[in-house]
């Protein structure tokens, strides 16, 4: 194999030169530049970015051509390769042997270089190369399908030496880097021998493969889920039954559980444990040991959860590890100059594509190594909780708040089973691990690695808004009764939203239904016992008292004994309805709260049903004195017992006993009572009718049952036998009595008419065994129903939703299930001794299976425990016969079908039940519902109702201030309550009840406050908000030359929780409104505060408010202002007189007046604008005594200079002979001694003279010319106040002549032309002596006065020029006008002819 060459970051430039001047640099210098940041490149592209197949570059074709996409990527040298589309047509053998690049040499060659093939594209001109192939040859050349192949980019990376310098040519600029992207084919075979090392070979994939086969492998990893356990007859038949369907799930998984742990630990070794350290044989064999264990019934449940965690635990490893692809610092061997391309026409798929290079991020780009951290910790977890599975030997009930199965389990409070608490919790989240949170995980331990912390140990006193689930554990193993007082205390306690209710896995009859036990389910049925018996009572005693009450020597009724009776046996017959009372209360309180399914809407059930029970118990008013009592005291404690009375000798007879019927009375009072003295119509009427009544309405008191539990078809027989008897006495003693009173010689006593309305009470009451009977119907229904719903089997049929999930989501239904004995079914005979008539007529014995069952099931579960199999058919045809219940052919079949079913099952059920594994009443399993059902009784038809209650206040808001608040209430004498914590705030005074809004307290106000009158909930209610109390100050807090600062602050009885808002009004009105605090500060400018406060009081106002209650309070600050500075600012500080008004640019105080002594009058207001008119001046004088308002301002200064006012006159005189004209020039500027002067000649000469005399050679210009002479006067004190005068016409010189030319005119005044526009010259044509335009400003015109003296015009021999213009000797020549000018200054340019 070649050596590994041209791999630059083998050799990585850590240093380079830095330069200085004049220094001599060397190609090893430079080249060390170079390398050193094109290392850092690569670094950078490695390391910090990531290598491998970043994007596009996909590989598609055929024989007609194959596309390389767009796209780029890195090699682990740091090669960046970028591909443009890119369609080749053509290949050639690819021959490497100039590089040896040693993945495409075999281990341990040199020379033979493995086959490649270089796709090639056309030069410019559309030529291949000579030696290429078209792509539909590639089989015979290559001897492979192109299909057989795969892509390779491969970057051709070699250095090139110089050409060779020749005698007359030498452009040699060193050796040359060459770097050429190639795209080769490579067969499969080849491509193994790249990616894969072969002995000591140094360069091979080493990253391709491990994620390679990771992920090929990693999608071959089963999502796991535990199988659910359904409710059938085998599953319900026994606890047993029921718990080895939980263990036998977790059983039947552990295999699969521990091996694709194990599996996914293999394939992702390499990731999650690269140095071998990791106890993944122990996570696997304790995960195996402890699912696969035998599990006693009491913890079936708990290794289902347990298996649930782990199958939880291991998809979440799972889930996390399908994208942790990165790489940190990669191995620069692994493809150093090359990218992988895969196939041809490769459809990308979730799994890895082969022989293609994914991109494999560094982790300072990439989320991938916190993946990665989290899958450590979540096998971390998987170890703990699998070597933790433990239960508490003696658990406590607890409720732990958490959430559902649909959140990851870090999500989740932590079970009770695992025995590393402490552990547990700092793998439990990795995500709480990381924010130092991991001790705040809920848990049943969450004791033992949080104990200080309340909000973890008692986490259902705080707040459970996301927690949507409550995980019940500590119940199992306990009593029903034990476990369901203990959840309901803790739901009770905290207020959790759910239901709980406990149902019992066994075989249930209806005499297993104690009434007791589900008394809410029959309160309806209990109240019209009760009605039935307080009409029967009411009866019986009416007749004991009114038959009892006559006398047997008489026959007349002693009426005034009845009432002295009454009053005497009334504290007697109270105490025993004290007692009475007593005891049923005592019973109710005994009764144990048990599930029960909603068997019937009870008004559906009994419409009839429908009566006010009252506290008169349905009694006639007209007898309300006499006393009434339940049963067989209704008679016996109002019988009269007066001397002589029927009723005297009945209790005589009742207390000496023997006498039971109704003749054994008779007989007994025949004995007893002497009639010889009595006529035979009184002895009939007095005595043998009302012995005989009474007789028989005792009797039918002692059957009359006093509770639901007493109603049973022996009580109902016995009464209906009774009632028999009594209406025959009452039906003869009406007949034989209406016979008596109709007797002429019967004397009428004056009750005859009560007589018979009493025996006509009786024989009305003739069917009230019926109602009895319709009563036992009732409540044999309702048991029926109820027993659909008591048993496991049924109440799972009933709510499908029903799973176990270790605990209850909010708004469900926890439902407990506990062991009971199962009674063994056995035959009532031995089956094959009797026939089979013998065997059915056996049947006969229970008196239901004649009468007919309450339901089709009882019979069904009757007969299937008491026949033989093979006995069914003719047990259910001979259940028609001898019980009303009749069935259609259709009906019949199903029956006996369904009977056989059970028998069925009742014969595997007696094996199990005689070897119960769980005790009885022990809860040994639990389920849930999504919903609340079953724990509560349906609506009671019977209802004892209550006064109409009322109850309002003046308001439904108050301040806690406002003191007394009057309720108006209804009943008047109603009992007021508010809600618990606000019960001292209803108070009375002087026998008026108030609410007294100072009464509530902090830490209450803003609660709504409820009310009850007589315990009855109303609608009033009250919310006091606390009212503000602020006291403000104000202070100074910082003060400065213009402004002064003022803190703000009061002090409130705002408190914690209290939310009030603070609104603070200044002096001038601005308000800072809703501040949550009273604290702040504003500033006042001194300026303000002169123009409105200027006694420098401030008043400010503080209110509070608090839901409408206010409070306000002033407080108020004098400041002192200090005395108000002048200033005065003007737009310049030394001007030139002629620059018009300066204005001031800032005046202190703004309505301040301006004065100056050396400036006088030229300090004005024009407007509202103070000007300085420099006009005047005083000149070149500093004005430096600016006042306002009589105050100095010494920083405000000023100087006008005065601007020249440039003019001259000049005097032109010719000397002929010399050829030489004079110009004589006097400077008419005002105030000369001011300014310095410049004359400036248009031949180029200049002079500084104040005047001066400019002589002029004529001699070129023999005909004259013009001149322009130009006089510029500057102030030398300020030079940009200076003026430029050119008189116009210029100066006219004469040309030499010997005839007298005027050379100068009297002047002619003419009116200077002003405008405002900039300076415009205007030359006027040549030969016209009109004046240009001329643009002044406000320096005054100033005329020049040229004069012509006679004297030196002199005549000349020479002739004038043709040019020159012929003068007339006899007329007087016009001197040429020269217009008034006023002088502009402009230091920058000169235009002769004009004026500036």
């Amino acid at each position: 194999m070649p050596p590994v060459t041209n791999i630059k970051l083998t050799d990585i430039t850590l240093e380079y030169n830095s330069f200085v001047d004049s220094q001599v640099l060397t190609a090893k210098q430079l080249n060390n530049i170079v390398e050193f940041f094109e290392d850092q490149q690569r670094l950078t592209r490695t390391c910090l970015i990531g290598v491998g197949l970043v994007c596009g570059l996909s590989f598609k074709g055929d024989a007609n051509g194959i596309t390389i996409g767009k796209g780029c990527g890195v090699t682990t040298d740091g090669d960046l390769l970028y591909m443009p589309e890119t369609t080749y047509k053509n290949f050639r053998a690819y021959d490497n042997s100039l590089i040896k690049y040693p993945p495409f040499y075999p281990m341990g060659t040199d020379a033979a270089q493995m086959a490649l093939w270089e796709l090639v594209t056309p030069d410019d001109k559309g030529a291949f190369p000579v030696d290429s192939f078209a792509l539909t040859n590639f089989k015979s050349k290559a001897g492979k399908e192109l299909t057989e192949m795969y892509g390779l980019l491969y970057l051709e990376y070699y250095s090139k030496d110089p050409d060779a310098c020749t005698a007359i040519d030498c452009d040699n600029q060193g050796r040359k880097q060459v770097a050429k992207p190639k795209v080769l084919l490579i067969a499969q075979a080849d491509m193994n021998q790249i990616i894969e090392q072969t002995g000591s070979e140094v360069i091979y994939d080493d990253i391709y493969k491990k994620y390679f086969n990771a992920y090929n492998a990693y999608f071959d990893a089963p999502v796991l889920a535990a199988k659910r356990v359904f409710f059938n007859t085998q599953t319900t038949a026994s606890s047993s039954a029921l718990t080895a369907a939980f263990s036998k799930i977790a059983n039947d998984g552990a295999g699969g559980l521990s091996s694709a742990v194990q599996t996914l630990y293999n394939t992702f070794k390499f990731a999650l444990d690269p140095q071998s350290v990791y106890p993944i044989t122990g996570i696997v064999a304790n995960i195996n040991t402890t699912l696969s264990k035998a599990t006693a019934p009491m913890q079936a449940q708990y290794l289902y959860d347990f298996y649930k965690d782990l199958l939880t635990g291991y998809n979440e490893l799972r889930a996390i590890l399908s994208d942790i692809i990165y790489q940190c610092c990669p191995n620069i061997y692994a493809f150093p100059k090359h990218i992988m391309l895969g196939a041809l026409n490769i459809t990308p798929t979730a799994k890895p594509t082969p022989y293609r290079h994914k991109f494999y991020a560094s982790p300072a780009i990439s989320a991938n190594k916190d993946k990665l951290n989290i899958a450590i910790n979540l096998l971390d977890r998987l170890n703990v909780m699998s070597s933790g599975f433990t239960l508490p030997p003696s658990p406590v009930v607890k409720i732990t708040p958490s959430t559902d199965n649909s959140k990851p389990l870090e999500a989740r409070a932590i079970p009770f089973y695992y025995g590393k608490p402490i552990d547990l919790a700092q793998k439990w989240s990795y995500s709480r691990w990381l924010q130092g949170t991991d001790k705040l995980i809920l848990g049943y331990n969450a004791g033992a690695y949080s104990p200080a912390n309340d909000m973890v140990v008692n986490p259902l006193a705080y707040s459970i808004d996301s927690n949507n689930f409550f995980r019940i554990e500590g119940h199992i193993g306990k009593k029903y009764t034990e476990a369901i007082a203990a959840v309901d205390k803790i739901r009770q306690d905290s207020n959790l939203p759910f239901d709980v209710v406990a149902i019992r896995l066994g075989d249930v009859t209806l005499s297993d239904i104690n009434i007791d036990d589900y008394a809410c389910q029959f309160n309806d049925l209990e109240a019209t016992l009760r009605a039935f018996q307080a009409e029967q009572n009411c009866l019986y005693s009416d007749v004991s008292k009114f038959f009892s009450s006559f006398d047997t020597k008489t026959g007349y009724v002693l009426a005034d004994e009845i009432k002295a009776q009454a009053a005497q046996q009334q504290l007697s017959f109270a105490n025993e309805a004290q007692a009475t009372d007593t005891v049923t209360a005592d019973a109710g309180a005994t009764k144990v709260r048990m599930a029960a399914a909603k068997i019937v809407e009870t008004a559906d059930a009994i419409p009839g049903a429908r009566m006010q029970v009252t506290s008169d118990l349905a009694i006639n008013k007209s007898i309300s004195n006499i006393l009434i009592n339940g049963g067989i005291n209704a008679v016996d404690n109002n019988i009269n017992v007066a001397k002589d009375s029927v009723g005297s000798y009945l209790d005589q007879i009742r207390r000496q006993g023997g006498a039971v019927s109704i003749s054994d009375y008779a007989d007994a009072a025949g004995k007893a009572i002497d009639t010889s003295a009595t006529g035979s119509y009184e002895q009939a009427i007095a005595v043998d009718i009302p012995v005989r009544v009474i007789a028989g309405t005792r009797n039918i008191s002692q059957w009359l049952p006093n509770r639901l539990v007493d109603i049973d078809d022996d009580t109902i027989t016995n009464f209906s036998a009774r009632v028999d008897d009594l209406c025959n006495e009452v039906k003869s003693a009406s007949v034989k009595s209406r016979q008596i009173f109709a007797k002429a010689d019967y004397v009428r006593k004056g009750y005859e008419d009560d007589y018979e309305l009493q025996l006509w009470r009786l024989s009305e009451n003739c069917c009230a065994g019926q109602a009895l009977a319709v009563i036992l119907k009732e409540i044999q229904d309702r048991k029926a129903k109820l027993l659909a719903q008591l048993t496991f089997s049924a109440y799972a049929a009933n709510h499908t939703g029903l799973e176990h999930l270790a605990g209850v989501p909010a708004g469900g239904t926890f439902v407990m299930v506990y062991a009971t004995t199962m009674t063994t079914p056995s035959p009532t005979i031995p089956p094959n001794t009797l026939s089979l008539d013998d065997r059915l007529k056996a049947l006969q014995t229970n008196p239901q299976f004649v009468k007919g069952f309450a339901s089709d099931a009882d019979a069904m579960t009757f007969i299937a425990q008491n026949s033989n199999f093979e006995d069914i058919t003719a047990a259910v045809k001979f259940y028609q016969v001898q019980s009303p219940r009749k069935f259609t052919p259709t009906i019949e079949a199903d029956v006996i079908s369904k009977t056989r079913a059970l028998a069925i099952d009742l014969g595997k059920s007696r094996a199990v039940a005689a070897n119960p594994d769980v005790p009885e009443d022990i809860v040994f399993a639990d389920f849930c519902l999504p919903y609340m059902c079953c724990s509560d009784c349906p609506p009671v038809a019977f209802i004892m109702p209550k006064p109409q209650v009322g109850l309002s206040l003046p308001k439904a808001v108050a301040c806690s201030d406002e003191g007394l608040l009057q309720f108006k209430v209804s009943p008047a004498d109603g009992v007021i309550k508010a809600s618990a914590g606000f019960e001292t705030t209803v108070v009375t005074k002087d026998a008026i009840t108030y609410f007294d809004t100072t009464k509530v307290k902090d830490g209450a106000f803003g609660q709504q406050i409820k009310f009850t009158v007589n315990d009855q909930p109303t609608d009033c209610t009250i919310t006091v908000f606390k009212h503000p109390a602020v006291k403000p100050a104000a202070s100074i807090s910082d003060t400065t030359q213009f402004a002064v600062f003022i803190q703000l602050t009061a002090t409130t009885n705002q408190a914690a929780g209290d939310t009030f808002a603070y609104t603070w009004t200044m002096p001038d009105g601005q308000v800072h409104a809703n501040l949550t605090t009273p604290d702040d500060n504003i500033t006042f400018q001194y300026a303000d505060l002169r123009a409105k406060f200027p006694d420098g009081k401030l008043t400010f106002t503080l209110s509070a408010n608090n839901h409408d209650c206010t409070d306000s309070e002033q407080v108020s600050i004098t400041v002192e202002i200090p005395e108000e500075p002048v200033d005065l600012q003007l737009a310049a500080s030394e001007v030139c007189s002629d620059e018009g008004n300066i204005n001031f640019t800032a005046v202190q105080p703004a309505t301040g007046i301006i004065t100056s002594k050396i400036a006088g009058d030229a300090v004005k207001l024009l407007g509202s604008q103070w000007v300085v008119d420099p006009s005047k001046g005083p000149y070149d004088v500093s004005i430096n005594d600016f006042m306002v308002n009589g105050k100095p301002v010494p920083a405000c200064m000023l100087i006008i200079h005065e601007h020249p006012q440039a003019s001259f006159d000049y005097k032109v005189t010719m000397d002929n002979e010399k050829g030489a004209a004079t110009v004589t020039l006097t400077n008419k500027t005002p105030n000369p001694g001011s300014f310095k002067f410049t004359w400036t000649f248009d031949d180029g000469t200049t002079s500084n003279e104040v005047n001066t005399v400019k002589v002029f050679d004529m001699r070129q210009f023999p005909r004259g010319r013009n001149t322009v002479i130009t006089l510029t006067a500057v102030n030398g004190k300020f030079e940009k106040c200076r003026a430029v005068f050119t008189p116009t016409p210029p100066v006219a010189l004469p040309p030499i002549t010997t005839t007298p030319v005027l050379t100068h005119l009297p002047p002619e005044t003419t009116t200077p032309v002003v405008t405002k526009v900039p300076p415009v010259v205007t030359t006027p044509p040549t030969g016209t002596t009109v004046p240009p335009v001329i643009t002044v400003r406000d320096t005054p015109a100033v005329t020049p006065t040229p004069t012509v003296d006679p004297s030196v015009i002199k005549t000349s021999t020479t002739v004038t020029p043709a040019a020159t213009p012929k003068t007339d000797p006899a007329v007087t020549p016009v001197a040429p006008k020269i217009a008034s000018k006023i002088i502009k200054k402009d230091p920058g340019t000169t235009d002769p002819g004009t004026v500036k």
